[in-house]
């Protein structure tokens, strides 16, 4: 078990400003001490180990029936029993003249402090991961672990952990693996694709009563804890985590010289103030103008992919995402002929998709659909696509070099390959999620674009990052 301690000494300090690391060992979880509270709680221990690491100070404590090591755990609000309500032994004693004006004083200035317990020199937001830049600490939540054995009985973990902000967005499958690891560039990518998914399923999300703002970052652990690791809703510091982008994701590596503490949820008040505006997104451009689409639903307020993912009932949804990929990937199949021959779409279902009775051929395509919160593949059909791609309706694909050349055009400057945006441009859409086969064991949740229309190309102005929506 790891605790971060502070006092009145450390502020200023030049080696302890952000607290004195203390590392607990012992043969049971029962024996480690129990803060009521993931911080601002008050501890004594006596007979410390003092040790080093990374010229720092550093507590070792070893605990348990026959270790040397005790302590006492006391509330620390001001109002606080000066009763310890945890202690390692049943037996204590205190000289309760100057301990008890220590907890006293220590009180007072837990709870009237006017500077920050800590040194922000390497403490980053989500918001302000970048790969590559060497370790970084992250305050966050832990909204879920993952663990699976491996060949020599230990456990593999990976961790999400959140704090209301999005990280930034990457091409859908760039790599910063080679770049950030050197020689263990291998090994991280083996980690990360031993896992299958690096992110959090549809199941795992509804299970969980997910914030609906902010990524979850996911955390590979490289080397196996000795000590506990969070549980889910533990707020926490991550300490020296590294930072790499694997298939277009931001992914933190708990690596041997990472370590964690409990922290108070200083990040929540950021997240009401991103909840009560409604603040989707903090990468796409503030002002909806700058969108490469419009619907014919804008005052409908914004919703995140999290969110119509974990709906389960049918709805309509208005979003604003990036588009990364689409189906199919030859132009040829995109348009269907209307028929009732062998792979021609049935005359009869034309107005399940809202297409025109007198229809000869109509679109059936799929788009990759992103946002901080997650992915989903949209259905584009019928009168929806003839919406979405004006004056460009469905027809034979294949006898038609032009119209496959303007929709090429027009899918590169949505997927923002022709501007200077790393990670494509932003669009608003209207999403229906539905289901299919109700009430057998194929049903299934699906979700198709609706009511919404690329604008024409025009030159790509310049948007900065975070204004947030």
């Amino acid at each position: 078990m790891n605790v971060r301690l502070v006092d009145p000494s450390c502020q200023g300090h030049e080696r302890i400003a952000d607290g004195v690391e203390v590392l607990f060992f012992a043969s049971s979880l029962e024996f480690f001490p129990k803060p009521k509270n993931p911080a601002g709680e008050i501890i004594r221990l006596h007979r410390v180990q003092v040790t080093s690491f990374e010229d720092k100070p550093q507590f070792v404590c070893k605990v348990g029936p026959g270790c040397h090591v005790s302590f006492l755990l006391f509330d620390g609000s001001e109002e606080g029993s000066d009763i310890p309500y945890h202690t390692s032994t049943a037996k204590y004693s205190m000289e309760k003249e100057r301990e008890l004006g220590i907890l006293k004083y220590m009180r007072g200035w837990l709870n009237n402090r006017d500077a920050p317990l800590m040194n922000h020199k390497y403490l980053q937001k989500l918001f302000e991961l970048k790969s590559g830049e060497g370790p970084c600490d992250i305050l966050c939540k832990v909204v879920q672990v993952r663990r699976q054995k491996r060949n020599d009985g230990k456990e593999d973990i990976l961790m999400f952990v959140w704090d209301g902000t999005d990280c930034v967005p990457q091409p859908l499958r760039s790599g910063t693996a080679e770049s950030v690891f050197e020689s263990g560039a291998s090994l991280a990518t083996e980690l990360a694709e031993g896992w299958g998914s690096l992110e959090l399923s549809c199941e795992e999300i509804k299970s969980l009563k997910p914030p609906r703002i902010g990524t979850f970052l996911p955390v590979c652990f490289w080397s196996h804890l000795e000590s506990s690791i969070p549980k889910v809703g533990d707020c926490i510091r991550l300490k020296s985590v590294l930072v790499w982008v694997h298939k277009g994701q931001t992914c933190g590596l708990f690596s041997s010289r990472s370590n964690w503490s409990y922290h108070q949820p200083e990040f929540m008040v950021e997240y009401s103030c991103r909840t009560l505006n409604n603040l989707v997104s903090q990468w796409a451009p503030e002002n909806t103008q700058d969108l490469l689409t419009t619907t014919d639903y804008e005052h409908i307020p914004w919703s995140t992919l999290r969110e119509v993912l974990v709906d389960e009932r049918p709805g309509k949804y208005r979003v604003l995402v990036q588009l990364v990929a689409y189906l199919p990937h030859d132009y040829n199949d995109w348009c269907t002929k209307v028929g009732n021959g062998k792979g021609e779409f049935p005359a009869k279902l034309l107005p399940s998709i809202g297409a025109s009775p007198k229809a000869t051929w109509i679109y059936s395509c799929k788009f990759l659909l992103r946002d901080a919160t997650g992915t989903i593949e949209a259905l584009l059909t019928g009168t929806s696509a003839e919406q979405f791609f004006p004056g460009l309706p469905p027809l034979d694909p294949t006898k038609n070099n032009i119209w496959k050349k303007t929709l090429d055009t027009r899918m590169q400057h949505l997927l923002g390959e022709n501007t200077s945006k790393d990670a494509g441009e932003w669009i608003q859409c209207c999403v229906e999620g539905y289901r299919i086969q109700v009430g057998t064991p194929n049903e299934a949740r699906k979700y198709r674009i609706f009511g919404t229309m690329m604008k024409p190309i025009a030159p790509a102005s310049h948007v900065q990052a975070g204004s947030g929506v």
